[in-house]
């Protein structure tokens, strides 16, 4: 299977010892020791030291490094050298200029998107009964899952799109099961509780793993279709989490807060009002998400739709099928 070493302890040493890394505490204990062979990505927090010889072992065998601050945003990482296909990023640019293709691919995306979203209020109706209001939105968000595949312009698409999501969120409160947390709305920047504050740090987890698996089979993924280009804008990979949101995100952060994993004192609000996850935290969440990942075999499909965008820009397929999520 493959890996993701996460190393959250504070003052946490990555070595290497022949083709294994091995993370030791502050006081030289060892904590686990990993194949790099295995891994598909390594996520370290600032205070965490990777030894020379561990990177080269992590770049050679074209493994990424990510490094979290101590509040778990994503600060940046060290990636191997990208893939030299220049004919690929060149079909990759024509086709983002083509507006008939990047309206194509938008609609896709954004259909399947409306469809997940809507999936997995589904899910909560199959698990807990009626929900009249959980119901009607359901059904709405297939109206404009319809409409969105018949968009003619890019307004109208994102239009449906946010149209979409103001439904779905106003009722994604009604499928949490605990009442020392309120969640009236998705708010992003900054999260003001701890469901938001959950979300953003998996979409932001979700955002890396996607672009670090586009510029390793030579995609850039700083050009999208669907998301507007911008400085340190990863758009493609933008483009390619949509589907995946709803039910590889939002049904992650419903399961661990609704069965009392995510408490109230894995939270801090500071002092502006932003709610982050506690450092010490941040082990807990990254555990859970590894596992959440694998059950639905998420990796796999995220190497698929990478993979099809790329056969798509080579013209070996004429449509990106998006992944699209059934709760039954």
């Amino acid at each position: 299977m493959d890996t993701v070493l996460y190393v959250m302890r504070e003052g946490a040493v990555i070595r290497r010892r022949s083709e294994s890394l091995l993370v030791m505490d502050a006081e030289d204990k060892l904590l686990m020791e990993v194949e790099s062979r295995r891994l598909v990505c390594v996520c370290v927090l600032s205070s965490v030291q990777v030894t020379t010889q561990a990177l080269v072992e992590l770049l050679t065998r074209k493994v990424p490094v990510s490094i979290f601050t101590q509040s778990g945003e994503l600060l940046g990482g060290l990636s191997p050298v990208p893939s030299g296909n220049g004919a690929l990023r060149l079909a990759q640019y024509e086709k983002e200029r083509d507006p008939v293709f990047a309206l194509e691919r938008a609609r896709e995306v954004v259909t399947a998107k409306i469809h997940n979203q809507g999936q997995v209020l589904r899910e909560y109706l199959y698990e807990r009964g009626r929900d009249e209001r959980v119901h009607e939105v359901a059904r709405e968000l297939d109206r404009l899952a319809t409409e969105s595949g018949a968009a003619d312009t890019m307004p109208r698409l994102r239009g449906l799109e946010g149209a979409a999501a103001r439904q779905y969120w106003s009722v994604f409160g009604r499928l949490l099961r605990v009442d020392w947390v309120r969640f009236t709305g998705r708010v992003a920047r900054p999260a003001t509780d701890p469901v938001n504050a959950a979300l953003s740090f998996g979409y932001s987890l979700l955002t890396h793993r996607l672009g670090s698996l586009c510029g390793a089979i030579g995609l850039d993924p700083y050009v999208g279709f669907l998301h507007e280009m911008a400085p340190n804008r990863p758009s493609l990979a933008l483009d390619l989490i949509e589907p995946f949101r709803a039910p590889v995100v939002d049904r992650f952060v419903l399961s661990r807060f609704n069965r009392r994993i995510f408490r109230p004192e894995h939270f801090v609000r500071l002092d502006g009002g932003e709610t982050r996850f506690r450092r010490e935290s941040l082990e807990i969440f990254f555990r859970e998400w590894e596992v959440a990942l694998h059950r639905i075999q998420a990796p796999r499909h995220f190497q698929a739709q990478v993979e099809a965008m790329r056969s798509l820009f080579l013209g070996n397929r004429s449509k990106l099928f998006p992944w699209r999520w059934s709760a039954r």
